[in-house]
C-alpha cells in the first residue's frame, strides 16, 4: 500500500442497499490516481471501477480490501456522533507478509 500525501473520499450514495464512493489520491512519490466503488453492504467482494482492486463492506461498518497486487486490508469505519468526521482504522498485509496499521480521518466539508 502506498504512503499517501493526500486522499479525498467523496460519498456519492449511501443507502441500505448500496454504497458508492469516489477516491482521489496523491502518493508521497507524487503519483496520482482515482477510483470508484459501488456495491451492496453485504460482505461480498466487488471490483472497483478503474482497477482490479476489490472491496466489501457490511452494515456493521467493517470493510475488506484486496489490492490487485495481492495485498489485503481489514478495516473498521466509525462515524463521529456529529456526522462531521469518519475514521477508518485497519491492518494492511502485503503479499510478501509485511504488515502495517493504518488510520485515516475524513472530514465532512459540505
Amino acid at each position: 500500500m502506498p504512503e499517501f500525501k493526500s486522499l479525498t473520499l467523496t460519498s456519492l450514495s449511501d443507502t441500505p442497499k448500496k454504497i458508492t464512493f469516489r477516491q482521489v489520491w496523491t502518493e508521497a512519490s507524487g503519483k496520482t490516481g482515482s477510483d470508484t466503488f459501488s456495491g451492496p453492504e453485504d460482505g461480498t467482494l466487488h471490483t472497483f471501477q478503474n482497477s482490479k482492486n476489490k472491496a466489501s463492506f457490511t452494515p456493521a461498518g467493517t470493510g475488506h480490501f484486496v489490492d490487485e497486487d495481492g495485498g489485503v486490508s481489514d478495516v473498521k469505519l466509525a462515524l463521529a456522533p456529529d456526522n462531521k468526521t469518519m475514521t477508518m482504522t485497519g491492518t494492511y498485509k502485503a503479499k510478501d507478509g509485511a504488515e502495517h496499521h493504518t488510520r485515516y480521518v475524513f472530514d465532512r466539508v459540505k
